[in-house]
């Protein structure tokens, strides 16, 4: 199931990348099982989606035998956590249906 859902994320960041640089917008989006950018060089560090969620979202995230599990207001732990990136503005995002 994870594999599934990585790579229909994958799928959908790739089509918004399209879109958002046709726009002349910077997009680039986490591998989240590594932890590096998809397209831009790798830097000195990895990215951590749980960090970024506990810091950037009021989710909960929980701990369970190593596993990480965040619990969506709406979707509770049936979510695939990942991340992007992008310079475009948020109406933009909004017009894409982000």
């Amino acid at each position: 199931e994870k594999d599934r859902l990585i790579e229909i994320f994958f799928a959908w960041a790739e089509a918004l990348r399209k879109r958002i640089q046709a726009e002349d917008y910077w997009f680039d989006y986490m591998d989240p099982s590594s932890g590096y950018p998809m397209h831009e060089p790798r830097g000195g560090s990895i990215y951590s989606t749980m960090s970024g969620i506990q810091v950037l979202l009021p989710y909960r995230v929980s701990n369970s035998g190593g596993c990480w599990l965040v619990s969506h207001p709406r979707f509770k732990t049936s979510i695939y956590p990942a991340t992007a990136f992008t310079t475009a503005p948020l109406s933009l995002l909004e017009e894409l249906g982000v």
